[in-house]
């Protein structure tokens, strides 16, 4: 169980947290646009080399998309930009993302080609969980379902199991293993603007044996006012020296004309979280995705994940909703708290 260090000094921190800008690109394998935008990012380190998996919605009866880029340029730890200035004096002329920094392969079947909106995701050692939304079939498919996936290699995934979201949507998910072994999983609804937790029913390694209850439903009066928008994605962070749960909420505030869209974070304790969970509010952070000499870097009303590096150091990622970067590429930010 990953777990990082010093979690409640930095979901109480007021700083407004600017990522360091990256880019990978598509190799022609996505082509995400407005209406067919990006969802769900994760990042996945394995045998010494770095990796996302990116989800994207499509419309109509074409399947989801969960795309596996290859940073080949970053290794573990915090990455920081690989961005290349094209001239010394002309600054803010970036080069293209270096070729190693690429998507290297697309998942269309299984469960994606039973929906066609992949949500928000999370991984928990080799088993990757993703919100699914607009079943081609609902007669067939639950309207929202929490599909579980074994990493076999990062261009290889496998459909474990699944579960239905109680006649509910499955925007986002966060997913994580508790001390006791239990899995615990939160599903973002979000219509209505629910937060349902589910644990594993035994403490054994995850396998298409396994199965989970439902622990229980925060709803919009659980949430503080503000904090109960319709959130794009969440994440579970443990700490290292309490043991103590926390979540994270990415949502984009934004007036009634769409106008004025600002990136917010909602951060909350899980106090009892293997018995009957509560919220413990930790307050609101502030996010610009619109460093100097960049812009479009990232969007909460796109991709967000939470990752723990091997030193516990805790680092965010969030993507453009599109390819709107050098040459097609996609731009993305890496926000360390």
């Amino acid at each position: 169980m990953k777990c990082a260090h010093d979690v409640e000094a930095k979901l109480t921190s007021s700083q407004t947290l600017t990522p360091a800008v990256l880019d990978f690109n598509t190799a022609s394998l996505i082509d995400p646009s407005r209406s067919e935008h990006l969802q769900g990012i994760a990042r996945y380190d394995r045998d010494g080399r770095s990796y996302l998996f990116v989800s994207q919605s499509r419309k109509g009866m074409k399947a989801g998309i969960l795309a596996t880029v290859e940073m080949g340029t970053r290794d573990g730890g915090v990455w920081r930009s690989n961005r290349q200035l094209a001239s010394r004096g002309l600054d803010g002329m970036y080069l293209p993302p270096p070729q190693a920094d690429r998507v290297i392969a697309v998942k269309t079947d299984e469960g994606f080609s039973q929906y066609n909106h992949p949500g928000g995701l999370a991984i928990v050692g080799d088993v990757l969980a993703i919100g699914m939304e607009g079943a081609h079939d609902e007669t067939v498919h639950p309207r929202g379902r929490v599909d579980f996936y074994r990493i076999e290699s990062p261009t290889s995934l496998r459909l474990i199991t699944s579960l239905a979201n109680s006649g509910q949507y499955a925007s986002s998910v966060a997913f994580t293993r508790l001390a006791s072994g239990h899995y615990l999983l939160a599903v973002s609804d979000n219509s209505p603007k629910n937060i349902r937790l589910y644990r594993s029913t035994g403490a054994g390694e995850f396998d298409d044996s396994t199965e989970f209850e439902e622990l229980a439903v925060f709803t919009e009066s659980d949430l503080a006012p503000g904090d109960n928008k319709y959130f794009q994605n969440l994440d579970f962070i443990t700490d290292c020296a309490s043991g103590r749960l926390y979540m994270v909420l990415a949502f984009q505030d934004h007036d009634f004309w769409g106008l004025s869209r600002k990136n917010r974070l909602a951060r909350y304790e899980i106090m009892t979280p293997g018995e009957t969970p509560a919220l413990r509010r930790l307050g609101i952070q502030k996010i610009s995705c619109d460093p100097p000499l960049a812009s479009n870097t990232c969007s909460f009303d796109a991709s967000f994940g939470a990752y723990v590096t091997s030193e516990g150091q805790l680092v965010y990622y969030s993507s453009e909703s599109r390819n709107t970067g050098m040459n097609g590429s996609v731009n993305f930010g890496e926000l360390v708290p």
